[in-house]
C-alpha cells in the first residue's frame, strides 16, 4: 500500500494505532473512582465521631442529672457525668449543675484509626434536668 505524505493513503485516511487507549482510560477512572471513596470514607469516619461524642454528652448529662436528682452533694453529679463520658470514649471539658438538678455537660471525643484523625477530636454539648425546669423556662419565655 502506498502512502502519500499528507497522511492519506490509497485506501483512505491512514490509521493512527490507539493501541492501549482504553488502558490509560480505565487507570483514569479508577484513580477518580480511589478519591472518592477515600474522601467518602474520611466524611463518614468524621459523621460517625460527631454522632458518637454527641451520645456520650446525652448520656454524661443525663447520668449526672440523675445523680443531682438523688445526692445531697454537690460534686457527685459532675463524678457520675465523668463516669459516663469515660466509659462512652469521651471526657468532660465542663460541667455545670444548677441549684435546679440541671446537669450541662461538655465532652470531648478524640477519633481512632488513621482515616478519623484527619477529622481531629469533636466537641458535644448537653443538658439534662427535671422537665418541670425546661417547662418553667418555657413559660418565662412567652
Amino acid at each position: 500500500m502506498s502512502r502519500r505524505l499528507d497522511g492519506w493513503g490509497v485506501d483512505g485516511p491512514a490509521r493512527v494505532p490507539d493501541d492501549g487507549s482504553a488502558s490509560v482510560l480505565l487507570l483514569a477512572v479508577l484513580a477518580v473512582a480511589a478519591v472518592l471513596a477515600g474522601t467518602l470514607a474520611l466524611t463518614a469516619s468524621a459523621r460517625a465521631l460527631g454522632a458518637a461524642t454527641s451520645s456520650a454528652a446525652d448520656l454524661a448529662a443525663l447520668a449526672g442529672a440523675q445523680a443531682a436528682a438523688t445526692s445531697w452533694r454537690g460534686d457527685v453529679p459532675c463524678t457520675v457525668a465523668a463516669e459516663a463520658a469515660t466509659r462512652n470514649g469521651a471526657e468532660i471539658v465542663t460541667c455545670d449543675v444548677d441549684g435546679l438538678g440541671v446537669v450541662e455537660v461538655t465532652v470531648r471525643r478524640s477519633p481512632r484509626g488513621a482515616p478519623a484523625r484527619v477529622a481531629g477530636p469533636r466537641t458535644a454539648t448537653a443538658r439534662a434536668g427535671p422537665a418541670w425546669v425546661r417547662d418553667a423556662e418555657q413559660a418565662g419565655a412567652r
